[in-house]
C-alpha cells in the first residue's frame, strides 16, 4: 500500500488509487415494510437494485379468543397473546421486544399466510414482530379478519413437572388486517439520484424502513433481536462470562444511503444476555459477585412456607399446602421467597420451578472480568473479522436466508463495496530537549513516538507535592519509596478522591494501582509524568508547523481560532434517577490550540440537548479572552455523542446556544464549524488482499467517497493504530460550516489536531476537543454519584425504580484555582 499526499480538492475529495474492502453498518432504526412494484428497479454496482414503488403497508391488530370460556380482548398496543395464567418463567412484561412474545406473533402470522394464500394474493408479507405486515402485492380487500388456531402449551402442564403428560390446547387469535398506506419508492430513488441538483428533498425514512424490514424477515425468525443486532447460540455457541451471563455473538444489520445508492451494512457483534437456568442457580451466581443486599421488586417479603393467598371465595390457602394439593408438587426450598410476578395482587411462584427465558439482553452493569471476557469475544483482527461478516452474508442467519428480497427482486451482493482510500502524511511535531526545541516526525508504522531520549515541549518543576497511599498489602507499600524516587527522577475512593481534590481543597492529583508500582517501567512512569504535566497547566507536544502555515487559507497567525468539544454522558440502562452531565471543553492558546479549560453541568435525565450551553460556551469565551485579550476570530465545534436521527434538532438548538453566548459580546459574529464525531458505529475498513491482510489500516486513513451521504459533508477518518481487533474510524458530519472548509482542509485539521493529544506520545483515535469533552463529563459524573451516598441518585447494579427522575442535583462547584487546568485528564 502506497502512502500518499491528499490531492488538492474543494469538497469530496478525489482518491488515488488505494484499494479497501468495506462493509459498514448503520446507526438508523427500521420499523417496517410493505409492496412493491416489480417492474421498475434502478441498478447499483454491488447494491440493492431500488424498485421505486412500496404501494402497501398493512397494521395487524391481533385479538385473542380461547376455547375454554376466556372472552376477546382487543390488544391494540401489547400482543394479544398474555394469559391470565402466569408461566413458569422470568420474563419481562408483556411486550413485543420479549423474544418468547414475538416468537408466537411470528407463529401467528406464518400461520395466517399458510392457511389464507388466496386472500393475501399470493404474497409472502414481511413482519416486523409488532403490528405491521408489508407485501409487494396488494392483497383482494383493504381490510381482511382471519381466524387462526393454533396449539400453545398451558399453564398447568409446565406446573405439572413430575409428569411426561403434554397438556396442549388450541387458542384462537382473531386478527384484523386493515390498509394504512402505500409507500412510492420514486422518493427515494430521486434522493440518491444527482438528478434534483441543489434542491432539498427529505429522506423517505419509512421506505427505508421497509426495505429493512423485508431483509429482516428471515433472521428474526431465528436470532433473538436487539435493537438493529441478531444473536444466535448457533453463531458459534453461548461463552460463559461469570454471574449468570453469558455472551452470544450475532451480527448488526442495517440499510444506509450512501454516495452509490443504497448500501446494506452488517457487522459481527457480541453482546451479554441473562444465562437460561433455574432461578436459585441463577441466584446463587448473581450473589457470588457481591456481598450487597440485593432489593428486587419481584421477590415477596415472606418465606414460601409463610405465604398465603385469598382463593374465590375469600378464604387464606397456603401456598405449599396449594401445590401439594393440585400439582401433587413438594416445595423443597420453603425459606426462600416467591417471585411476585403481578403489580396490582399476590401472584406467586416458588423459585425452583422457574427459569430464565432464554434470549433476555442483560441491562446490568458488567463487572470488570465479565468486561474483560465480553471484549475478548468481540475482539477479532481484520482477516477473522471480515470472514465472519462474510459467513453471515451466506449462511442461514444472514438477509439472504429468506425469500422475502427475492419476492420483491432485491438483489444484494455478497462481496464487501470496494473503495478507494487515501492515507495522509503525518505532521511534524515540536518537542523539547533540555531547554531548546527539536522536531520530530512520527515515521514508525503505528505513528507512535517515545519520551526516552527527548523531552516534553513545555514542561515545569514542580516545587510541592505529596504522595497519599489508600490501602495496599505491605509487599506493596514496600514499593512506595522505589516508585517516588523514580517517578521524581522521571520528571482507591477515587471518585470521592478526585471530588475532594478538585471541589473542596483546590490541588490537582494523579492516581495509579498498586500493582502498577511493581513494574515500574519506564513507559508508566513516561506516561504519568504526561498526565501531571498537562494537569498543572503544560503542555506534552506542538505542531512543529503552526496551523495557519497548514492550513493558510482559512487560518491567520494573528487571528486566533478557538476549537471547543461537548459531549454529554448519561446514567446507567437501568437508573431512572440520576441526572446526564453534559461537559464543553474550549482551547485557550493559539496557534499551539493544545490547552483546553472545561465548564461541565448536571441536566434531565437522559437529555442530549445540551441545556446550559449558551452559559458554558459564554464563560469559556470569556476565558479565552483572558488568556489572549481578544475573542476568536472563528469556532470550530466538535459534538460527540449524537446519533443521525438527533442531527437537526442538536443543530437547530445548540448552534443557537452558541450564537446567543457570541452575542453576550458587542457586534461579535464570528463563523462556527459545527462538526459531529460519531465513535459508537458499525463501519470497518479493510485493506485489500494485496495488503497485509491480517493488519489494520494504517493510522490517516481517511475515506470520504461512495460510503458517504450522498448530499452531505461528511468522512471517515482513522486516526490511530489499532492495537487489538479490528480498528473503528471516527465518522465526522459537517452539519454546519460558516468557515467553508474542504474535505481536505477539515480532514488535515483533524488528523494534526489529534498528535497533539496530553496524555500519551501517539495520534489518539478520537479528536482531541471531543476526547476532552467526554473526560470531563465522566469527572463530572463521578462528583454526582459520589458526593452524597444517601441521594436517590446512588444506586447499585441490582437496584431498579421505575418513578419519575428528580430535578437534576447540581454539581459542586471547582474551586478557582484548579478550573482553567486539564485536571480532568
Amino acid at each position: 500500500m502506497e502512502e500518499a499526499e491528499e490531492p488538492n480538492t474543494t469538497k469530496k475529495c478525489s482518491p488515488i488509487n488505494t484499494n479497501y474492502q468495506h462493509h459498514q453498518h448503520l446507526l438508523q432504526h427500521s420499523n417496517r415494510i410493505g409492496y412493491f412494484d416489480q417492474n421498475h428497479f434502478q441498478n447499483y454496482s454491488t447494491l440493492l437494485p431500488l424498485p421505486p414503488v412500496l404501494p402497501l403497508q398493512i397494521t395487524v391488530t391481533p385479538t385473542i379468543t380461547q376455547d375454554q370460556g376466556f372472552r376477546s380482548k382487543t390488544h391494540l398496543q401489547k400482543p394479544p397473546w398474555k394469559q391470565n395464567s402466569p408461566p413458569l418463567a422470568t420474563s419481562p412484561d408483556t411486550d413485543p421486544t420479549n423474544p418468547s412474545v414475538s416468537s408466537v406473533a411470528r407463529m401467528i402470522k406464518q400461520k395466517m399466510v399458510e392457511d389464507n394464500l388466496v386472500d393475501l394474493s399470493g404474497a409472502l408479507p414481511a413482519y416486523d414482530g409488532r403490528k405491521s405486515l408489508y407485501s409487494p402485492i396488494e392483497f383482494q380487500s383493504n381490510s381482511l379478519e382471519f381466524f387462526i388456531s393454533l396449539p400453545i402449551h398451558s399453564g398447568k402442564s409446565l406446573l405439572s413437572i413430575n409428569s411426561q403428560e403434554k397438556h396442549n390446547r388450541h387458542k384462537l387469535f382473531r386478527i384484523n388486517i386493515k390498509l394504512v398506506s402505500k409507500f412510492d419508492g420514486k422518493e427515494l430513488s430521486s434522493y440518491l439520484s444527482e438528478e434534483t441538483g441543489d434542491n432539498w428533498i427529505p429522506l423517505p425514512q419509512d421506505y427505508l424502513h421497509a426495505l429493512d424490514i423485508v431483509l429482516r424477515e428471515s433472521p428474526m425468525g431465528k436470532c433473538i433481536p436487539v435493537g438493529q443486532s441478531l444473536y444466535s447460540s448457533s453463531m458459534g455457541g453461548a461463552k460463559d462470562i461469570g454471574g449468570g451471563v453469558v455472551g452470544l455473538r450475532g451480527f448488526f444489520q442495517s440499510l444506509r444511503s450512501t454516495q452509490q445508492g443504497l448500501a446494506l451494512n452488517v457487522d459481527f457483534s457480541v453482546t451479554a444476555f441473562h444465562e437460561s437456568i433455574g432461578v436459585i442457580p441463577y441466584s446463587q451466581k448473581r450473589l457470588k459477585e457481591t456481598v450487597q443486599r440485593y432489593r428486587v421488586y419481584s421477590l415477596t417479603e415472606e418465606a414460601t412456607e409463610n405465604l398465603l393467598f385469598p382463593d374465590r371465595d375469600g378464604k387464606n390457602l397456603r401456598l405449599v399446602s396449594y401445590f401439594k394439593d393440585h400439582y401433587n408438587y413438594d416445595i423443597q426450598f420453603r425459606n426462600f421467597p416467591c417471585l411476585q410476578v403481578s403489580r396490582s395482587k399476590p401472584c406467586y411462584l416458588p423459585m425452583e420451578l422457574c427459569v430464565i427465558c432464554e434470549g433476555q439482553k442483560f441491562l446490568g452493569k458488567l463487572s470488570g472480568d465479565q468486561t474483560a471476557r465480553i471484549l475478548k469475544m468481540g475482539c477479532q483482527r481484520p482477516r477473522e473479522r471480515k470472514a465472519i461478516i462474510d459467513r453471515v452474508m451466506t449462511g442461514p442467519f444472514g438477509p439472504k436466508s429468506g425469500i422475502q428480497g427475492s419476492e420483491i427482486k432485491i438483489h444484494i451482493s455478497r462481496e464487501m463495496t470496494q473503495l478507494n482510500g487515501r492515507i495522509l502524511q503525518p505532521p511534524k511535531l515540536k518537542l523539547g530537549d533540555g531547554g531548546y526545541l527539536t522536531d520530530l516526525i512520527p515515521s514508525r508504522y503505528d505513528r507512535q513516538w517515545n519520551l526516552l531520549e527527548s523531552h516534553v515541549f513545555e514542561g515545569t518543576r514542580i516545587e510541592r507535592w505529596a504522595l497519599i497511599s489508600f490501602g495496599g498489602s505491605a509487599d506493596q507499600k514496600s514499593t512506595i519509596s522505589m516508585f517516588v524516587n523514580q517517578l521524581s527522577q522521571r520528571q482507591k475512593g477515587y471518585a470521592d478522591f478526585k471530588r475532594i481534590a478538585e471541589t473542596s481543597v483546590g490541588v490537582v492529583s494523579q492516581c495509579c494501582l498498586y500493582q502498577n508500582l511493581g513494574k515500574l517501567s519506564s513507559q508508566f512512569l513516561a506516561n504519568l509524568a504526561l498526565k501531571i504535566n498537562a494537569k498543572v497547566g503544560r503542555c506534552t507536544v506542538a505542531l512543529y508547523n503552526s496551523l495557519p502555515s497548514q492550513i493558510p487559507r482559512v487560518f491567520n497567525p494573528n487571528d486566533p481560532v478557538i476549537f471547543m468539544g461537548a459531549d454529554v454522558t448519561h446514567p446507567h440502562l437501568l437508573d431512572d434517577f440520576s441526572p446526564s452531565v453534559a461537559a464543553v471543553v474550549g482551547s485557550i492558546n493559539w496557534p499551539e490550540a493544545n490547552k483546553y479549560i472545561s465548564r461541565m453541568n448536571s441536566q434531565t435525565h437522559r437529555q442530549e440537548i445540551i441545556k446550559d450551553l449558551s452559559t458554558m460556551v459564554g464563560e469559556i469565551l470569556d476565558d479565552f479572552y483572558q488568556a489572549q485579550t481578544r475573542l476568536p476570530k472563528r469556532i470550530v465545534f466538535f459534538r460527540d455523542g449524537v446519533s443521525e436521527t438527533q442531527f437537526y434538532k442538536v443543530l437547530q438548538e445548540e448552534l443557537q446556544a452558541i450564537k446567543a453566548a457570541c452575542s453576550r459580546f458587542w457586534s461579535y459574529k464570528p463563523p462556527i464549524t459545527f462538526v459531529v464525531v460519531q465513535k459508537r458505529h458499525h463501519t470497518r475498513l479493510f485493506p485489500n488482499q494485496n495488503q497485509v491482510f491480517d493488519e489494520n489500516i494504517p493510522p490517516g486513513t481517511v475515506v470520504d467517497t461512495a460510503i458517504t451521504h450522498p448530499r452531505e459533508f461528511d468522512f471517515y477518518l482513522c486516526s490511530h493504530w489499532g492495537v487489538k481487533g479490528t480498528s473503528r474510524p471516527m465518522h465526522y458530519h459537517v452539519l454546519w460550516d460558516e468557515n467553508q472548509f474542504t474535505s481536505d482542509e477539515l480532514q488535515k485539521l483533524v488528523y494534526n489536531l489529534c498528535f497533539a493529544f496530553v496524555r500519551c506520545t501517539k495520534p489518539v483515535s478520537l479528536v482531541p476537543p471531543a476526547y476532552y469533552a467526554h473526560l470531563a463529563a465522566y469527572r463530572g459524573r463521578l462528583y454526582l454519584e459520589r458526593s452524597d451516598p444517601s441521594s436517590p441518585f446512588m444506586i447499585s447494579g441490582s437496584t431498579v425504580s421505575r418513578t419519575a427522575p428528580p430535578k437534576a442535583s447540581p454539581l459542586p462547584k471547582l474551586c478557582e484555582n484548579v478550573k482553567k487546568l486539564m485536571f480532568y485528564c
